[in-house]
């Protein structure tokens, strides 16, 4: 194909791509308030589930669930203190609605977006490549939507606690933005799904050749060290408990990507030996 041609594939690609992306969209804005009650506010109740297992780890975070208070149009709050979502523009909600959307839609949207991107990529890949590529919608999706329940369940209620009960005066009412409470719950998800997809980066730099197990294993220190600085951005509490619990399972994945990088090395130097046997 000429450089055009390859032009023309890839402009249907994404023409296809974003028709997905506008369907997504479209059904999350109609079921903008469910979406908006039931997911994105969800973890600011103390009724959602994530906190009941905190209860039994820790008796003060029950302490501050139960003393949880309603707000004026009855919908029952984290904190202590009398928390008011606030818009305060006239066109928050609106804008913030299609912020839902569109992220919403990309989510949803995302699977058949690592699809097309296979279809493109896949007529310029060998044999070989393709049967080493198998399974890459299917890991990569299960791997992004790992990351976002991850950080959806166990992130975002830790830095929910920890924000709404921490207090510098007993004189201060919490009012908080109704554009910065959803954006805290839509980007740490965000984040997760990005951050799972370590193994793959992995894969693709490993097959570039740009990165290797031995240098993965080399600086394995250092990325401990900075999977618990990571953990502790996400989750501003103190708590150590919090901190290693997100810490962890980015631990496990920089792990687990040392095992693909070392499998890649093994399938490179097989290919290789087969070639010289052949020649």
């Amino acid at each position: 194909m000429s450089f055009l041609d390859h032009l023309e594939e890839l402009r249907w690609h994404l023409i296809r791509s974003a028709l997905i992306v506008l369907v997504g969209m479209i059904f999350i804005f109609v079921n903008i308030k469910a979406v908006t009650d039931k997911i994105i506010l969800a973890p600011y109740a103390p009724d959602f589930p994530t906190y009941t297992y905190l209860c039994q780890i820790d008796e003060s975070v029950c302490m501050r669930l139960n003393q949880a208070t309603k707000d004026a149009n009855g919908n029952t709050l984290l904190s202590s203190d009398n928390i008011i979502l606030q818009a305060t523009d006239p066109s928050e909600q609106f804008t913030r609605a299609i912020m839902i959307a569109m992220i919403g839609g990309l989510v949803l949207a995302f699977p058949y977006l690592i699809f097309e991107l296979w279809r493109f990529v896949k007529p310029g890949l060998s044999p070989e490549e393709r049967r080493g590529t198998t399974g890459f919608i299917i890991y990569t999706s299960l791997l992004f939507f790992t990351g976002i329940l991850f950080a959806y369940f166990i992130v975002s209620p830790m830095t929910i606690v920890f924000l709404a009960n921490f207090s510098i005066s007993d004189q201060v009412v919490q009012i908080w933005k109704l554009g910065d409470v959803i954006s805290l719950v839509v980007m740490l998800c965000l984040a997760g799904g990005l951050l799972f997809e370590m193994p793959m980066l992995a894969f693709f730099l490993a097959k570039l050749g740009i990165v290797n197990a031995q240098f993965l294993s080399h600086y394995r220190r250092h990325s401990i060290v900075i999977m618990f600085v990571v953990a502790g951005i996400l989750t501003p509490s103190p708590d150590i408990f919090t901190q290693i619990s997100v810490a962890v399972p980015l631990i496990i994945l920089y792990e687990i990507s040392i095992v693909v990088v070392r499998s890649v090395a093994r399938n490179k130097a097989k290919a290789l030996a087969k070639a010289n046997a052949e020649s």
